[in-house]
């Protein structure tokens, strides 16, 4: 583990031709000059000290610098490598950071490192932290407006084909046995795909190799529970790897593969005996139930990103990846960020992101304005008995009726023949249906587009 390092160079504490070399190179309006004078980050050395050993290890960066770089890197839209650059090179980014201009920038693997040290729960406290030092300086009001909006991140991946991806699961158990010992897998004798059987081949014989495939995966399961029931594992971190890559296995399986093959003594030694290569149809006709499952909604799309989901941009446009949800007032200051899968609806997250800022803030904004993938009728009473006004559109939903509340929703006063809609507004005007006893009222225009 590193040693904590506390130590961080500010601009007035530069070496003589650091300090001459800034002061002619640095322009005195770009955002990290306003950065660097407007926020004190120092408390993140404090906030980060416990993820550090006090006494012992390598000397580290301080917190601070890590994350005066990750600032960096966010600005610019730097892969880590990238940054690592970037802070060598720039010479505005190496003087916020705060190393001297003969300095070398720390190693790309020291931000991936400080992002695992942080976690989300961290990254939060830094950021309420910060944004609490915007309000003390008058610049954020509690009551103020805010915006919400989101955005899909696409995923750097390749979406592989089911068979793929159940034997890129079956590859990654395998290399847990064989960081254990090879002789748990002298045995073995996997498929391998080549670039004809992945595109080339037909439905029947795709199929064929989905079954030989997910017969390997059965073998692997069960070689697998007889070493964790033998107790034959006895290194806890390459045990705890292992049940977690026969777990992934394993749920892929159930993701998309409607019913497995059962294997049984009998079968095995048929196949043992039988050493002749067997045509699709064959595997085919003793395997007649294995079918893909329904697409499920949260399913695991790729290992390289075991967290991206399939979403959609649009109802025509789908993407793989993520959405990022953010909250934000009329002068561009964020005030939350949520980060959720691609299949996540949007109106899901609104409601929640309102309320961290109430319980970590104290912020309470008057009203909330959104697109109408956030209007839908629970988050507007929700945010109603918040105190807290939703401006969007309606949003309609899709079944035949084409209507957006229930009548549930509303609340008829028989006494006083009167209706009050969810956004609180009460109508008196309404008539009988003819020919239908029914009572039908009347909301005027301007007070739906009040209420909207």
């Amino acid at each position: 583990m590193d040693m904590l390092n506390l130590k961080y160079t500010k601009p007035k504490e530069f070496s003589e031709l650091s300090r001459q070399v800034y002061e002619k190179l640095v322009p005195k309006d770009h955002i990290f000059v306003k950065i660097n004078e407007k926020v004190d980050l120092s408390f993140v050395n404090e906030l980060c000290a416990n993820l550090y050993c006090q006494d012992n290890g390598r000397p580290a960066y301080s917190p601070e610098i890590i994350f005066r770089g990750a600032i960096v890197q966010f600005y610019y839209d730097l892969s880590d490598r990238k940054t690592e650059e970037e802070i060598t090179f720039n010479i505005i980014a190496k003087w916020f950071i705060g190393l001297e201009v003969d300095a070398q920038s720390f190693d790309h693997s020291t931000i991936c490192k400080f992002r695992a040290r942080l976690g989300e729960e961290k990254f939060d406290e830094i950021f309420n932290r910060i944004l609490k030092q915007i309000m003390d300086a008058g610049l954020l009001t509690e009551e103020e407006r805010q915006i919400a909006d989101a955005t899909h991140v696409i995923s750097s991946i390749v979406i592989p084909t089911i068979v793929e991806l159940v034997k890129q699961a079956n590859t990654k158990v395998v290399k847990s046995l064989e960081m254990i010992d090879k002789e748990f897998i002298k045995d073995l004798d996997l498929t391998t795909l080549t670039l004809s059987e992945r595109y080339e081949k037909s439905n029947r014989e795709k199929r064929a190799l989905l079954i030989k495939v997910v017969k390997e995966s059965q073998k692997l399961i069960k070689l697998v529970n007889n070493l964790l029931e033998c107790d034959k594992i006895k290194d806890d971190y390459l045990r705890k790897e292992l049940q977690e890559n026969v777990g992934v296995l394993m749920r892929i399986l159930r993701e998309n593969v409607k019913e497995l093959p059962i294997e049984t003594e009998s079968n095995n030694k048929k196949e043992d005996s039988n050493q002749e290569l067997k045509t699709s149809s064959q595997i085919e006709e003793e395997h007649p139930n294995i079918e893909l499952e329904k697409k499920a909604k949260d399913r695991i799309v790729s290992l390289v990103d075991k967290n991206a989901r399939l979403g959609h941009k649009s109802s025509t446009v789908p993407f793989c990846g993520y959405k990022a949800y953010i909250t934000m007032t009329e002068n561009r200051i964020i005030t939350g960020v949520r980060g959720e899968p691609g299949n996540i609806s949007d109106d899901k997250t609104l409601v929640p992101m309102i309320d961290k800022q109430q319980n970590n803030l104290d912020l309470k904004p008057s009203k909330v304005c959104a697109d109408s993938q956030f209007g839908t009728y629970k988050n507007r009473h929700e945010l109603i008995g918040r105190g807290i006004q939703l401006v969007s559109p309606f949003q309609v939903n899709k079944n035949k009726s084409h209507t957006v509340f229930g009548t549930e929703n509303f609340i008829f006063d028989k006494k006083n023949m009167s209706v009050t809609c969810p956004a609180g507004i009460t109508t008196y005007s309404y008539w009988h249906e003819k020919g239908r006893e029914s009572i039908r009222f009347l909301f005027h225009k301007e007070f739906v587009i009040n209420a909207n």
